[in-house]
């Protein structure tokens, strides 16, 4: 990376109490390991739980200026190369991945021997149509910085920013464009799967879990719709609700 990585959005490693097993989380565009450690934490019980590792996306963590450079193989590449590392030293490897990370962890799965796979409001569809201009929008404005908005109650805040406190807008089309991977994968997806979506998303498409689940060849699958959770349902007021499911789901025997 070109810059130094801000100190709290730091990839990390839980040691957990299962052997066989782990489980590694990749975040969404402009976020980092920090917007999801509180399913991390979860999952590794204080130790006695799941090994965790929350990697960190090229270009994420440093300055929007390296994302703006940035380009999709790079992150997928980046998953492949955390799942084949961890794959070394565990027998399972389950994969979790939140918004964009979910595309990344459906391109893994077409592809690598995930476990069991996970994906939390994924866009296989963006719900804002003017996704589909940014390499065009991009010519005339460099970033765009998002809105300050309200916690809903018992919804998680942050001490420290998790992520880029907006994005490149050309990026946009980057995303785009691993969600088009991921898509034309679905067919070739075939590990137990939950597939999570918040009902008060603003980002993603209400179609898209529905592609995922119909398109999917899973023989086990999962779907799990949150009430009362916007796009990070990480930090939701249901976020206990989705933790239970999704530890329960990787439990599971076949």
């Amino acid at each position: 990376m070109d810059k130094q990585i801000d100190p709290h959005m730091m990839p990390f490693f839980l040691e957990g109490k299962t052997e066989d097993d782990c489980v590694l989380i990749i975040h969404g565009f402009t976020g980092s390991p920090a917007s999801v450690r509180p399913l991390a934490e979860f999952l590794n019980r204080k130790g006695n739980g799941f090994n965790v590792k929350c990697m960190l996306l090229p270009e994420h963590g440093t300055d929007m200026a390296d994302l703006f450079r940035s380009r999709w193989k790079k992150w997928y590449s980046a998953g492949v190369s955390e799942f084949k590392e961890l794959k070394k030293r565990f027998r399972n490897v389950h994969v979790i991945g939140f918004s964009m990370g979910g595309n990344i962890a459906l391109c893994m799965a077409a592809s690598l021997d995930v476990a069991k796979l996970v994906t939390i409001s994924t866009p296989i569809l963006i719900k804002n149509k003017m996704a589909y201009f940014a390499e065009f929008l991009g010519l005339f404005r460099k970033y765009h910085y998002w809105w300050k908005s309200t916690p809903l109650e018992g919804e998680l805040t942050f001490d420290h920013p998790p992520g880029y406190p907006g994005m490149p807008v050309r990026s946009i089309a980057e995303v785009r464009k691993i969600t088009i991977a991921s898509f034309n994968r679905l067919r070739r997806v075939k590990q137990p799967i939950l597939i999570s979506q918040s009902l008060k998303d603003k980002t993603v498409h209400p179609k898209s879990p529905y592609l995922i689940y119909d398109l999917t060849e899973s023989s086990y699958k999962e779907f799990l719709l949150l009430h009362n959770a916007r796009h990070n349902a990480i930090i939701s007021p249901d976020r206990e609700h989705l933790f239970k499911a999704i530890e329960a789901f990787l439990l599971k025997r076949p």
